[in-house]
C-alpha cells in the first residue's frame, strides 16, 4: 500500500494559518508544512516542520528555496514516520488534485514523478538567467551531453523516500549546492537541477495526470513579476 507524506513548503507562518483556517489540505491523507527562513521563534507543531531548528538545515541559504526544505528532510529524515513511501513537495502558491496520483504510483512505481514539462531546451540553455548557473556547473563537472527528452520543470515533485535520501548525498547534487554559493537564481538552477539528474544517472521519471495548477508567485522577487496580482493572496494576509 502506497502511503504518502504531502509537504507544503511555506515560508510564513501566517500563511499556514490561512491554509488551515481554509482546510485547503483537508482532502491530503497525510500533511505537514516546511517553514522555510531563518524564523526567531519557534513555530514547531504537529503540522510544522521548522527547517531552520532541525539539527540539520542549510536555511542560510536561503535563495536555494524549496531545496532547503527538501534537504532538511532528506538530513533529518527520522522525522518522516516509517510507514511513508514517498513525500510530495507542493508550493504554497500550488493547488493540486491528488485524486489519481496514488493510483499512477501503484501502478508504475518509480523513484521520481512530477506534474508538469517543459522542453528541455528551456531548461538547459544558457543564455537564460534561470538556466545558465547550471549549465555552467555541468561544464565545470565536464558533462559532454544531455539527452534529448521533456524535462520536468517545476519543484512539485513526487519522490520516493529511499530516492531522497540517496539524492542528497550524491556528491553530485552536493557540488552543486556549493557550487551554487546561495547565487540570487539557485532555486531556478535546482529546479531544473532534478531532471538532468535524472537524465544523467539514467532514473526514469514520471509525470503523473493529474490536476495541477500554480500561481507562480515571485516571493523572492527573482522572476521580475512585481504586478500586484502576484502579491494579492499574501497582502491579504
Amino acid at each position: 500500500m502506497i502511503k504518502i507524506l504531502y509537504c507544503i513548503v511555506v515560508h510564513d507562518k501566517r500563511i499556514i494559518d490561512h491554509f488551515e483556517k481554509e482546510n485547503k489540505y483537508q482532502n491530503f491523507e497525510n500533511y505537514v508544512y516546511l517553514l522555510v527562513g531563518n524564523h526567531n521563534e519557534d513555530f514547531s507543531s504537529e503540522k510544522i516542520i521548522q527547517c531552520n531548528k532541525l539539527p540539520n538545515n542549510i536555511e542560510h541559504n536561503k535563495n536555494y528555496l524549496v531545496y532547503t526544505a527538501m534537504y532538511a528532510l532528506a538530513k533529518n529524515i527520522n522525522i518522516i514516520p516509517e510507514d511513508i513511501n514517498y513525500v510530495f513537495f507542493l508550493e504554497y502558491d500550488v493547488t493540486l488534485d491528488s485524486t489519481n496520483v496514488i493510483k499512477n504510483v501503484e501502478e508504475t512505481n518509480e523513484s521520481v514523478y512530477g506534474v508538469s514539462i517543459m522542453p528541455i531546451e528551456y531548461c538547459i540553455s544558457k543564455q537564460c538567467p534561470f538556466s545558465n548557473g547550471l549549465v555552467n556547473y555541468l561544464i565545470h563537472k565536464r558533462v559532454k551531453e544531455i539527452k534529448k527528452q521533456d524535462c520536468l520543470s517545476t519543484n512539485t515533485v513526487l519522490l520516493k523516500k529511499q530516492f531522497l535520501i540517496d539524492y542528497f548525498n550524491d556528491s553530485f547534487t552536493l557540488d552543486f549546492l556549493d557550487y551554487l554559493n546561495n547565487n540570487e537564481y539557485s532555486g531556478h538552477y535546482l529546479e531544473r537541477y532534478l531532471s538532468i539528474y535524472c537524465i544523467l544517472k539514467n532514473i526514469k521519471y514520471i509525470v503523473i495526470d493529474c490536476k495541477f495548477e500554480h500561481s507562480a508567485l515571485d516571493s523572492h522577487n527573482t522572476q521580475g513579476r512585481y504586478e500586484n496580482k502576484y502579491l494579492t493572496f499574501e497582502k491579504t494576509l
